[in-house]
């Protein structure tokens, strides 16, 4: 296996373990009843699980194009499982963003001067939103996990 080969498991490896903490603080907020949070925590998540399968799949992206809709772009370069619920992905990771939380240039805190401040104005988080998003986010990290075990037989042959 050549260095960059190894560099490329190596990444997505780490993007992948990466998710799997995400999940789990995602968890711990949903049980505390903490649904915004763990619907950012599911949101991190999905971003990293999106990540290590693009680097699964030797796919290059620069750090301004968003992972999710890549995937389902490239999605016939991706050794996906036969049976893929693709509405479902097409659901959790066709995300664009709308709100302000969402801006690279500082979200709701961004202001300038003259301007009063006004904070996003996103509706409040449900515990039915937060429980299909970890729903979601546990069937994504099953696909990628089943990519990553397929990808390692692959290896040792």
């Amino acid at each position: 296996m050549s260095r960059q080969e190894k560099r490329r498991i190596s990444l997505a490896t780490r993007n992948f373990w990466n998710a799997g903490t995400r999940i789990r603080s995602a968890e711990i907020f949903f049980s505390q009843k903490d649904w915004s949070d763990a619907i950012r925590e599911g949101k991190e998540a999905i971003d990293f699980i999106s990540q290590a399968l693009l680097f699964f799949s030797g796919i290059e992206r620069n750090r301004f194009q968003p992972p999710g809709p890549m995937i389902l772009s490239l999605r016939e370069r991706i050794p996906f499982p036969e049976n893929t619920d693709w509405r479902r992905l097409e659901g959790l990771l066709d995300e664009t963003p709308t709100d302000q939380a969402s801006s690279p240039f500082g979200g709701g805190d961004f202001m300038t001067f003259g301007e009063p401040f006004t904070s996003g104005s996103a509706p409040p988080s449900t515990p039915e939103d937060a429980k299909k998003l970890l729903d979601d986010v546990r069937y994504l990290e099953k696909i990628c996990r089943y990519i990553l075990r397929a990808e390692e037989s692959d290896q040792q042959e």
